[in-house]
């Protein structure tokens, strides 16, 4: 057996991603990880690119001016919408779903010398036909960081959500079943955080209150026991807000009975969208804009404020519903809140993805503004727009 120097390319958006990757590979024998900052120099067998889509772009530049010969492998968000793009950009192979196991198997193949095929999700020049996902990882059959590298993330706690929002890629690229990390892994995994000298964690989730249950109804005692266990190795955990976010119809007076005394944050992220009843309804959001206003109420009781996420320019989107937002965002600043806007974009493999890139009106952006330099508002809006209108569709 030989052995096989995998490259992970390092970005700020993939800071995230790049450490379960990392730990996974750990796992498989005779497979060297390093992470790759200047690609063009970098010394590897095998470079793993893991993407969005306002990222797609940039890549298939980057990858135009690598060494000839340098073997390259695409996934994420991005590639597993768009895996024959990814390929006819220049990739050797793409991983369509989740890479954990998919990358593992890869590794091992060209480390043994050979051919890599018939591995579930991955895919090489020259496919033709369907391209499957792979299957579902188990969160617990890989550890979610390196130690060797100290690459430390935020801990992914779930994945998987029922809802399936038109925007959202989330759904599509990892299903409507909710998986969850089990209370055995959180206590290894915040075992070696305090071993590292690492005395807070963060966690991922599409929705943090949603560990250990349906995805569609809240387990306050899951929560309970989850919090618990954290603190029991000494470690402060922040749930409930970045990078992960908490739906509205979730911040019940029950979850937070239990939350508020065992978390360090005192501000939550919650994931409103719109004040618009019948956009909610259309993008599938599975709640409304009185869900938004009963959480507001709910964390402020519970001594918490709020950053709430706001999407303008979604398809269908009236003046009416603009005023409804806007007017929903004026409820947030009454109770010390924020909100965090963006601009609707149309993502691959969402039902959304032929819908027209969102734009906002030049008095919304002007409300915007003038709301940002209060302190009220936070976003990347104006940079959403210039990116939509330079590329389209944000492909």
């Amino acid at each position: 057996m030989g052995r096989l120097t995998v490259g992970l390319r390092y970005t700020k958006p993939s800071r995230y991603t790049l450490p379960a990757l990392a730990g996974a590979l750990e796992c498989v024998d005779g497979i060297d990880i390093v992470t790759v900052d200047e690609p063009r120099s970098a010394e590897v067998d095998l470079l793993a690119y893991s993407f969005t889509t306002l990222r797609a772009d940039k890549v298939y530049r980057e990858l135009a001016t690598l060494p000839r010969g340098m073997r390259t492998i695409a996934g994420g968000p991005h590639p597993s919408a768009r895996p024959a793009e990814a390929l006819e950009h220049g990739f050797d192979w793409v991983c369509v779903g989740e890479g954990e196991d998919a990358l593992g198997q890869l590794s091992r193949a060209l480390r043994d010398g050979v051919p890599p095929a018939g591995i579930p999700g991955i895919y090489g020049h020259g496919y033709e036909g369907q391209f499957d996902p792979a299957p579902p990882v188990d969160l617990d059959a890989h550890p979610p960081m390196s130690e060797r590298l100290r690459l430390f993330a935020p801990l992914e706690i779930s994945r998987g959500c029922p809802f399936g929002c038109g925007y959202c890629q989330v759904t599509y690229l990892l299903g409507r079943c909710v998986r969850h990390r089990s209370l055995d892994s959180v206590d290894r995994t915040a075992r070696l955080y305090a071993r590292n000298g690492k005395p807070r964690i963060w966690f991922l989730a599409p929705n943090s209150f949603a560990y250990g249950s349906d995805g569609r109804t809240p387990r306050p005692e899951k929560l309970t026991k989850l919090l618990d266990t954290v603190r029991s190795h000494g470690v402060e955990p922040y749930l409930g807000t970045f990078p992960s976010e908490v739906r509205p119809d979730f911040v019940t007076p029950e979850v937070l009975d239990v939350v508020a005394d065992r978390v360090a944050n005192r501000r939550l992220s919650v994931g409103a969208q719109c004040g618009s009843d019948r956009l909610l309804r259309t993008m599938g959001r599975g709640h409304t804009a009185d869900h938004v206003r009963q959480a507001l109420d709910v964390a402020t009781d519970h001594g918490f404020t709020c950053d709430v996420d706001i999407l303008f320019g979604l398809p269908g989107e009236t003046t009416e519903d603009v005023e409804l937002t806007l007017g929903l965002m004026e409820e947030v600043f009454r109770r010390n809140g924020r909100a965090h806007v963006h601009v609707f974009m149309p993502l691959p493999g969402t039902p959304f993805e032929s819908e027209p890139a969102g734009t906002l009106a030049d008095g919304t952006r002007s409300r915007l503004g003038r709301l940002a330099k209060d302190g009220r508002v936070t976003g990347a809006w104006g940079w959403q727009e210039g990116i939509l209108s330079a590329n389209g569709t944000g492909e």
